[in-house]
């Protein structure tokens, strides 16, 4: 398989973008295999930004000219005309050696047409999750790897803070009031008023 492992919806706000943990929001880990994590920093692969809604706005590569998939994400996160993503998946092309680091260079074998048509199949499957497919792609060889962070690192999204006010305008009307939801002006989303008639 020219992919090795993989990467889905990791949070931007759980990456360590600088201090003394160097980056440690790009660590993973996968089931029992590599307990302390694997450091994915310097991976070569195929990247995507996804805003708050989970849509992709941004697609690019690393490796080709030196740039890792850290350094990349960096530059975007510095980025003023890029700070709308809140998400990012990463497709690696290095494999994961048992301490936890990835081998030196991409091992780019040979591939048999078949072969090519159910890596690329399960690639798109993975991206858009299609309703009408049953099955979930050939992937038998490929490791998808779950991020990993200190707890305080997590922070939160913008659909995190959206999540928490929809859970409080529940508890807002459960106590006799009402919330009115402002659509055009999201500092003054939330308006609480009262549940019995206006004077």
């Amino acid at each position: 398989m020219l992919i090795k492992n993989y990467g889905r919806f990791w949070k931007r706000s759980a990456v360590e973008w600088g201090g003394g943990h160097r980056g440690r929001g790009m660590l993973g880990s996968i089931g029992e295999k590599n307990k302390g994590g694997a450091e994915f920093r310097d991976q070569v692969a195929i990247y995507i930004l996804y805003d708050a809604t989970f849509s992709p706005i941004y697609v690019g590569q690393t490796g080709a000219k030196g740039a890792k998939l850290f350094q990349r994400l960096c530059r975007h996160n510095r980025n003023p005309k890029m700070q709308h993503w809140d998400y990012f998946s990463w497709f690696g092309f290095r494999e994961v050696l048992p301490d936890g680091s990835l081998i030196p260079h991409p091992k780019i074998a040979s591939i048999t047409l078949p072969r090519m048509l159910d890596e690329f199949e399960s690639l798109l499957i993975l991206l858009f999750e299609p309703k009408k497919n049953r099955q979930s792609g050939r992937w038998k060889e490929v490791e998808e790897y779950f991020q990993i962070a200190r707890a305080e690192a997590w922070g939160y999204t913008t659909n995190d803070v959206i999540a928490h006010l929809h859970r409080l305008e529940k508890n807002i009307s459960k106590n006799g009031l009402k919330c009115r939801y402002n659509q055009r002006h999201p500092s003054r989303r939330f308006s609480v008023l009262p549940s019995g008639p206006q004077a």
